[in-house]
């Protein structure tokens, strides 16, 4: 399940990259990320570190889409990701501090 978030993080790094810079640009960051050590380390492991990077840039992503825009659907979806987001990060921290208590 973790790479999957991980696809879809490079997804939405490539959509952002190419509405501000263009499609070259947009591919060398996805090339960056995609070949980052510390990405393919972790993203293959099952943890909540790739879905909750995931949800916090897609809650970034899709809250300057609906400034930009001024679309319903961009800030139904930022605020959709940013309530994921949030479950994940308790869902983190909860398990964290059950290890410990």
């Amino acid at each position: 399940m973790s790479v999957l978030f991980g696809i879809v993080l490079g997804g939405l790094i490539f959509l952002w990259a190419r509405e501000c810079l263009g499609a070259a640009p947009a591919i060398a960051a996805v090339l960056f990320f995609a070949l980052e050590p510390n990405l393919l380390a972790h993203f293959g492991l099952v943890a909540t570190d790739a879905s909750l990077a995931c949800f916090v840039f897609a809650t970034i992503y899709f809250a300057h889409a609906g400034r930009v825009d001024r679309t319903f659907n961009q800030c139904l979806l930022g605020r959709v990701a940013l309530v994921v987001a949030g479950r994940k990060n308790a869902e983190a921290w909860n398990a964290t501090t059950a290890r410990h208590c």
